[in-house]
């Protein structure tokens, strides 16, 4: 598949995560549509006073090195970092979250 393709997959699986966390309480998100740094991830949130950093791939795409590498420090951080891929992986990390 072009990229073009992936990229347009990948934007219509934002779209379907952002909509599901629109019904989250007490959660905050920030959709980042261009960053000055390469790699930070598509989605920053904060949930129940958690930093979560959401990478939104599709399953014929895969992270690159830097944004591995920037949730891994999320991680390390403290904070949650992830790829995710629908909304059922949001589900499983806000819960994750949710009971920590």
């Amino acid at each position: 598949m072009p990229k073009k393709d992936i990229r347009q997959l990948e934007s219509k699986i934002q779209r379907q995560i952002l909509d599901y966390l629109d019904t989250v309480p007490c959660l905050y998100v920030i959709k980042i549509i261009t960053a000055s740094t390469r790699g930070v991830p598509d989605l920053i949130i904060c949930y129940r006073g958690r930093f979560i950093g959401m990478e939104v791939k599709s399953t014929l795409n895969k992270a690159t090195q830097i944004q591995m590498w920037n949730l891994y420090a999320i991680t390390t951080a403290g904070g949650v970092g992830a790829v995710v891929r629908n909304i059922d992986d949001v589900k499983l990390i806000l819960d994750k979250v949710g009971h920590d």
